[in-house]
């Protein structure tokens, strides 16, 4: 039988659980752009600096490649409306729609990652 007294003690954590799995938690999944189209337009307007597998090709850029939904989604349009600044992403970012965002996002998550220890 669940109680009041179990209840306020299990309320709260499932709570935050709750917030930062849709926070931080979104998967590639869970994104509402298409993936197929976010790889197309990756290939035209990101691949020169971010690499179409989100592994950055220039030292100054951010690898991509499995970077969480919520944080490329605010990243993007962040820099399209002016929050953040840069030489390159803020000229690019303002000519995305957000199915543009959608899409690239959709596509950058969706990418898998490894990481491999170095041997001691």
């Amino acid at each position: 039988m669940i109680t009041s007294k179990t209840l306020a003690f299990v309320l709260p954590g499932l709570a935050a659980a709750c917030l930062a799995t849709a926070l931080i938690g979104a998967t590639a999944a869970e994104a509402a752009g298409d993936a197929a189209a976010g790889r197309k337009k990756a290939a035209q307007s990101c691949a020169a600096c971010h690499g179409i597998d989100g592994l950055a090709k220039l030292p100054n850029a951010a690898n991509l490649a499995g970077e969480s939904v919520y944080y490329l989604d605010r990243q993007l349009k962040a820099f399209r409306s002016g929050d953040r600044k840069d030489e390159n992403m803020s000229v690019v970012a303002k000519a995305l729609s957000d199915a543009d965002i959608a899409d690239l996002v959709a596509w950058y998550s969706s990418i898998e990652v490894t990481v491999t220890l170095p041997k001691k």
